[in-house]
């Protein structure tokens, strides 16, 4: 026996939240899987990002598969801002395989397509591991970007940038200031990435609706997003906006004026913010890419992938785990 739902709204995701927050306590998930960003996501990208958020539920286990369709395949909620994808999943797998054969059921004949998975997530089995469904094989899978990391373990005194810190001193000799804020100052978030996306002509930024959704991603974070601004009077010389998760500090994005660029302003701020979190025990993780600044401060580095496959496959490689059953929409 078991049962399936499928939220097509952010509203209907509500329905499920319960369930959603008690998976994404007991297990060793990401923002990426909170309830929160993802709501937010079914809302601001309803547009071009419909939500498919499977919820499944058997004897055996829990599945939510935070599912979406675009005019061109099925993915993940989170549009181009989301990384480390995932399901969420407990027992022994069916509900999993429940959820991914629900999903192909709606896609038809869509290709279901995903970046940024990382290799763990991969090797699990996407939620399914231990039954002969959608697990890691169904996928092609393709690497995608490295992650670099810096773990307490692997340099606990911090590495010292020492030109990095006199940059900052030389900065502030000249008048500038340290901001930290948290989440609740949304507008801050704004005005980074808005700079970022004027001076990038390939920033993702450069679309509103994705600096709207930072904005609400920091402001449904709370304390749990801190952001770093080096600032000359109204200009702000560089932005560092970053998220507590767990025992990391994930590093989102960063911007730079480039009328500063004799500083490395950008840099130097990253250098500061390691050295605060490395102090307060808190491991940090440089995000997807591998920019030589990153490589410059990492220790260790994790492996993303993009992943594909048919709504087909996912129909059929499920069948003999999960029998049919009705779906309440």
């Amino acid at each position: 026996m078991g049962r399936v739902i499928v939220a097509r709204s952010a509203q209907e995701v509500d329905c499920i939240r319960s369930a959603w927050e008690s998976l994404y306590r007991e297990g060793r998930y990401t923002l990426f899987q909170s309830f929160a960003w993802n709501r937010l996501a079914a809302q601001v990208f309803a547009g071009r990002e419909v939500p498919c958020v499977v919820f499944a539920e058997t004897s055996g286990g829990i599945a939510i598969l935070p599912g979406g369709r675009t005019p061109d395949n099925l993915t993940l909620l989170g549009e181009e801002l989301f990384d480390y994808r995932d399901i969420l999943a407990a027992g022994d797998g069916e509900a999993a395989a429940l959820a991914w054969k629900t999903l192909g059921e709606i896609g038809g004949e869509m290709e279901f397509r995903v970046k940024a998975v990382r290799e763990s997530s991969l090797d699990s089995g996407f939620g399914a591991p231990r039954v002969p469904g959608p697990g890691a094989q169904i996928f092609t899978s393709e690497f995608f970007a490295n992650a670099p990391k810096i773990r307490r373990q692997d340099s606990p005194s911090g590495q010292k940038h020492h030109r990095l810190e006199r940059n900052l001193e030389k900065m502030k000799a000249a008048g500038c200031e340290m901001k930290i804020a948290n989440g609740c100052e949304s507008r801050l978030v704004t005005e980074i990435l808005s700079l970022k996306a004027m001076q990038e002509d390939k920033s993702l930024f450069r679309d509103p609706l994705r600096i709207e959704m930072v904005s609400r991603m920091a402001a449904a974070s709370g304390n749990h997003c801190e952001i770093f601004a080096l600032t000359h009077g109204s200009t702000i010389v560089a932005g560092l906006i970053t998220f507590i998760d767990g025992e990391w500090r994930r590093l989102y994005t960063t911007y730079y004026d480039r009328r500063w660029a004799k500083y490395s302003p950008g840099v130097s701020l990253v250098n500061y913010v390691i050295g605060l979190s490395v102090e307060a025990g808190i491991d940090l993780d440089l995000m997807t890419g591998e920019q030589p600044y990153k490589q410059r401060f990492a220790t260790s580095k994790e492996a993303l992938f993009t992943l594909r496959t048919s709504a087909s496959a996912l129909r059929e490689r499920s069948a003999d785990i999960a029998t049919e059953l009705p779906i309440a929409a």
